[in-house]
């Protein structure tokens, strides 16, 4: 968890979840949470080896990025 190195997916309105999650598959990741909605709306959350801590500061990374774009 300490890689710094940070790769763009494209941010569109039209990008598939089956395309983020291919991506993400091909990109060899060590560790890897999966956040969204499901078909009623209701958020779904879940992770790999990544406790809550560790979940959150890889949110607060995913926000610094977010606000960088």
């Amino acid at each position: 968890m300490n890689n710094n190195k940070i790769l763009n997916m494209p941010m569109s309105e039209t990008y598939q979840p089956e395309q983020a999650l291919k991506a993400a598959l091909q990109a060899d990741l060590s560790d890897v949470m999966v956040i969204g909605y499901d078909k009623d709306g209701s958020l779904f959350v879940c992770s790999s080896r990544i406790n809550r801590g560790e979940a959150l500061f890889l949110l607060k990374k995913a926000e610094f990025w977010a606000l960088d774009q």
